[in-house]
Parts: C-alpha cells; sequence; structure tokens
C-alpha cells in the first residue's frame, strides 16, 4: 500500500468510528497492528466474524471481498476509503463488544487494551441521545441496542450513567433488534413465570440483568 493510500484507509476508518475510540487513532499503533495482521493473513477475517458474530456480517464481507484487491492491486482512493470505513466498524463493534465477549484474538484484545487506556471504555450518560452522540451511528440498517435495558432505569433504580454506557450497548440488526425487544416484552413461563421478561427482571442485580442480557444476544445470533 502507498503512503497516499494509507492515509486513505485512516481517513476511511475515521469517517466511521464513533467518538469512542477516535483517540486511538491519534495514536494508531494498536489499529495499524490489526491492519498488518489482515494484510499479512495472521488473522482470518473469518475467525474475526465467529468471533463478534452478526454485528459484523457486513463489514467482514466487505473486508473480504476487498482485501485482495486494496491491499495487492491498484485500489481508487473510494475504495480504499470504503474499505477503511468497514474495518472501523468492526474495530468499534470489537471494542463496544469487549467486555462481554472474549474474541481471543490479540489484535482485538489490544484494541480494547488500547481503548480503556484512552479513558473511553465504560462511560456513562443522562441521556441516550447523549450516548449517541458520542458514538455515532450504529450503522446502516442497525440500531443500538441496550444490554440492560433503559426501562430498567425506572424499573430497577439503575441511574441513567449506567444504563446509557458505552459498555451496555451493541450495534444490532434493526429486524433483530425488534424481536428482541419482542421477547422481553414476553411472557416465557420457563423463565419469567406469568410475568413479561422484563418484569421479571426488574429488582435483579445489574450484573445479572447483564449477562442475561449476553445470553439473549447470543440466543438470537448477535454474538457468539
Amino acid at each position: 500500500m502507498r503512503c497516499d493510500q494509507a492515509v486513505d484507509l485512516m481517513y476511511g476508518l475515521k469517517e466511521s468510528v464513533g467518538e469512542t475510540i477516535k483517540e486511538i487513532l491519534n495514536s494508531p499503533w494498536a489499529v495499524w497492528e490489526l491492519v498488518k495482521d489482515i494484510k499479512n493473513g495472521n488473522l482470518s477475517l473469518t475467525d474475526l466474524a465467529d468471533g463478534l458474530g452478526e454485528s459484523v456480517a457486513g463489514p467482514i464481507k466487505h473486508l473480504i471481498a476487498n482485501s485482495g484487491e486494496v491491499w495487492d492491486g491498484d485500489p481508487t482512493d473510494a475504495q480504499v476509503q470504503e474499505y477503511g470505513k468497514n474495518l472501523g466498524d468492526v474495530i468499534q463493534q470489537a471494542i463496544l463488544a469487549g467486555g462481554a465477549v472474549k474474541t481471543g484474538i490479540k489484535a482485538i484484545d489490544k484494541l480494547i487494551d488500547a481503548s480503556k487506556g484512552a479513558g473511553k471504555v465504560d462511560k456513562g450518560f443522562n441521556s441516550f441521545n447523549a450516548l449517541k452522540k458520542e458514538l455515532g451511528s450504529a450503522g446502516e440498517g442497525k440500531a443500538w441496542h441496550h444490554i440492560v435495558e433503559q426501562n430498567q432505569i425506572r424499573k430497577s433504580g439503575f441511574s441513567p450513567q449506567q444504563i446509557h454506557n458505552t459498555n451496555n450497548v451493541i450495534a444490532v440488526d434493526s429486524a433483530t433488534h425488534a424481536k428482541i425487544s419482542g421477547y422481553y416484552n414476553s411472557i416465557r413461563p420457563d423463565i419469567s413465570g406469568n410475568m413479561r421478561v422484563r418484569d421479571w427482571l426488574a429488582g435483579q442485580s445489574y450484573e445479572y440483568q447483564y449477562e442475561f442480557g449476553i445470553d439473549v444476544l447470543k440466543q438470537f445470533g448477535v454474538i457468539k
């Protein structure tokens, strides 16, 4: 990759990622280690997809389809920038899922560590709008999903900063997000007796509800 193409890649990354990891791009050693692993074939994009689940399916497909041209061909500036944007989507999702999902991927673990060093993980806000302003878009056709539901501020007495937190959201396909919301609104006799799931969860600890939320994400194929 030529120097000007490297600039295009970084431009694409910055276009993609939210404020939650922009500080990493100001000291991009961890990002470049990931890029290097992809370029050299040391990191299987298929393994990366398996580690992060459906949340990065689209961006991963783009990286798989275009890695050869970007690294070994003669790509246009627009192609490199689009590749960087999709790579940024993967990086952001990896970091946001880092507290919940252990990918076992060295480069991703370093990115998560870098994000913690930047002070951007476990950052809470007073409102969902403020959190979305920090994170940016969840991606085309996706929505930000709260692992512990927003209604638990009222039902369980959790603080807004706990719920509207960078560690408590993950980008989910909008259709899947609707199904998950329907699940929480349903009565599951084997789990919640004669209560709706979200009502049954009310009053239980944040830690329990978080782990329950992770299990739901696994059940719906969002994460592995």
